[in-house]
C-alpha cells in the first residue's frame, strides 16, 4: 500500500468516526427537541459527508492508478 493511499485511508476514517459521532449527537439532540442544535449538527453533517464523498473519490482514483 502507498503511503498516499494510507494517508486517504486514515483521514476516511476519521471521517466516518466524526459521522457516526455527529450520528449519535444528532439522536440525543432530536430526543431532548433541541432544534437549534439539529440545525447545526445536520450542517456539519453534511459537510462531513462532502468531505468523506471527497475522500472516497481520491482513494479510487489513487487506487485506480496504483501510484501517488
Amino acid at each position: 500500500m502507498s503511503i498516499v493511499t494510507a494517508q486517504i485511508e486514515a483521514q476516511i476514517q476519521h471521517a466516518e468516526k466524526t459521522l457516526e459521532m455527529l450520528t449519535r449527537d444528532l439522536e440525543m439532540a432530536g430526543c431532548n427537541g433541541a432544534f437549534d442544535k439539529i440545525q447545526r449538527l445536520s450542517a456539519e453533517y453534511a459537510a462531513h459527508q462532502g468531505k468523506l464523498e471527497t475522500l472516497l473519490a481520491e482513494w479510487e482514483r489513487v487506487a485506480a492508478n496504483g501510484s501517488d
